[in-house]
């Protein structure tokens, strides 16, 4: 399945087709410590791109100072690790560095993170808890991530491994409990197996590990949600279109404004969120389909 650095990468390619650009890429040539100024680099002739500013590798932007064509290695600022808020790491020989990223990786995950915290509670995670009743008939543990419950499953006595769904039970604030407290009504045994299905947030990715961190794994949602975070990520991006072309930052960023106007980024954004919005709606049916929550007793158990 879909990767961090996918998604990143995906939706670069998306915001590149309104705002075209083309970065420079280098290799690291050897592993590097979260504490070294100096970037060995395959290539640092000019036609390389290599050069001042600021260079990407992984999720951590570096801050580069000059460059050594002798070497070929690109030397930092003594500030210049982890530049920007993201994280100083060590990366190992064949990374990709890219020089003066439009997009930064470490910009657009924070924007993947941001989205999956939007899209909750219309889309969430599905997971199942498997237990037995308590030997006091009180509440019912309920892990840790939960944040409601989707239906609560009695095993067949007479039929093991099958379940029954159970319509009587109730989720309400308790004063032996911390948080909310399942409790399910009917006569049952207290080693009885009970399949609880629970609702939980989408997890987010850390912004200071890899790219290679696994979506379904990472965040609890099922691969088919991906495409969603995408286009909520371009269209909280696409309007930066739009402020890369202020008259102020350069004579190309006038000219490119002539061409394309000042409201490109902007119009995209609007396309971009209408389609992220029709998508939410499609994958809360999904999920409305496929773990509907039905009708429950939810009086005194």
């Amino acid at each position: 399945m879909a990767t961090l650095g996918q998604i990143v990468e995906s939706v670069r390619h998306s915001l590149s087709g309104f705002d075209a650009s083309k970065e420079s890429v280098l290799e690291l040539t050897a592993p590097v410590s979260a504490s070294v100024k100096t970037l060995p680099i395959d290539d640092g002739t000019a036609q390389s791109g290599a050069a001042r500013g600021i260079a990407e590798v992984d999720l951590e932007l570096v801050r580069v100072k000059a460059l050594d064509p002798q070497a070929p290695a690109l030397t930092l600022y003594t500030f210049g690790r982890g530049y920007r808020g993201t994280k100083a790491v060590a990366h190992s020989a064949g990374t990709e560095v890219r020089v003066n990223p439009s997009w930064p990786a470490s910009t657009v995950a924070r924007e993947v993170n941001g989205v999956l915290q939007e899209v909750y509670p219309r889309v969430y995670g599905v997971r199942y808890h498997e237990t037995t009743f308590p030997t006091t008939r009180g509440a019912i543990d309920l892990p840790a991530d939960a944040t409601g419950v989707i239906a609560v499953y009695v095993e067949d006595l007479r039929n093991p491994d099958e379940w029954v769904r159970e319509d009587r039970w109730s989720l309400q604030p308790d004063s032996s409990d911390t948080g909310k407290a399942l409790r399910v009504g009917g006569r049952y045994n207290t080693s009885d197996r009970l399949r609880i299905a629970y609702s939980v947030r989408p997890n987010l990715f850390n912004l200071e590990g890899s790219l290679t961190q696994d979506f379904e794994t990472v965040t609890g949602l099922d691969g088919r949600v991906e495409d969603v975070i995408r286009l909520g990520v371009a269209a909280r991006m696409a309007p930066f279109v739009d402020v890369a072309k202020l008259p102020f930052l350069s004579a190309a960023a006038r000219a490119d404004g002539e061409m394309r106007g000042p409201t490109t980024g902007a119009t995209a954004a609007r396309l971009l969120y209408s389609m992220f919005q029709e998508r939410v709606n499609q994958e809360a049916a999904v999920l409305n389909k496929e773990h509907p929550i039905r009708l429950h007793f939810t009086g005194r158990l």
